[in-house]
């Protein structure tokens, strides 16, 4: 099996959509062997430009990261089962690793503002600056957004794929 990411830009809203999506490319993946390492809401964020998806043009959206393992014809379906929900704006998919060695210490969550990306763009920002540059707006929290909302659906998204782990509760027959 291979390590890979999903990563998704999801029209903001409602979280139910999101949920829905998320619980989609889940289960297409449980249902085929594959394992979910992880799910991270990372909540309403500015797009670093307007995309347009479905004759609307976007400027926020709702991201969030699904981390799963599984075979390349699983993540191959997976992809193009959720490129044809409308309410997807953009997303990608990235194989992190193969071997052992290389996705044994991955973690599940992805916080926002982790790995190289984020310890080098301080960096950049200054070398932009100093060059004169403008740098790239930041992402930051849309108006309306909260930590505290961002938080909740992180939980509700981690009992969807909690309650699909386990299954149906078989009644209890104590005679």
């Amino acid at each position: 099996m291979v390590l890979y990411e999903l990563i998704g830009v999801v029209r903001p809203g409602k979280v139910s959509e999101v949920k829905e999506i998320a619980k989609t490319a889940g289960s297409l993946i449980l249902n085929s062997g594959g394992v979910i390492r992880g799910v991270t809401n990372w909540g309403i964020f500015q797009l670093p430009k307007p995309y347009r998806k479905h004759q609307v043009l976007h400027h926020t959206g709702h991201h969030f990261i699904l981390r799963f393992d599984s075979s390349a014809r699983t993540q191959h379906t997976m992809r193009r089962t959720i490129a044809l929900d409308p309410r997807l704006i953009r997303f990608a998919v990235v194989k992190l690793g193969s071997k052992l060695d290389d996705i044994a210490d991955v973690e599940s969550i992805v916080p926002w503002g982790s790995g190289v990306a984020a310890q080098t763009s301080d960096v950049r920002r200054s070398a932009l600056a100093a060059a004169g540059a403008q740098p790239q707006p930041d992402l930051s929290l849309a108006p309306g957004s909260s930590l505290e909302h961002n938080r909740i659906m992180q939980d509700e998204i981690r009992n969807i794929f909690d309650s699909m782990a386990t299954g149906p509760q078989a009644p209890n027959k104590s005679e």
